[in-house]
């Protein structure tokens, strides 16, 4: 399997995180292995947000994530 794209969904204080995954050609292996992606959630308020990512299988993982407010650009001092 491959990454397809990411479906996000954001209610109120919750980020839903849908990843969705492709079959490609080749051998097929049997081998559990993590899968790992960075992706943008986009513009959000500072503050705290619960983050929840579902697989394929049902699972989710979920996580209370804080956005910090953007830093004032100190470039050139």
């Amino acid at each position: 399997v491959a990454w397809d794209r990411f479906q996000i969904e954001k209610y109120h204080d919750v980020v839903v995180v849908l990843p969705m995954m492709k079959m490609i050609a080749g051998p097929c292996r049997h081998v559990p292995r993590p899968l790992e992606q960075v992706i943008s959630l986009g513009e959000m308020k500072p503050g705290r947000y619960l983050l929840h990512v579902r697989s394929m299988t049902g699972q989710a993982v979920s996580q209370m994530v804080t956005v910090l407010p953007k830093s004032p650009n100190f470039e050139g001092f």
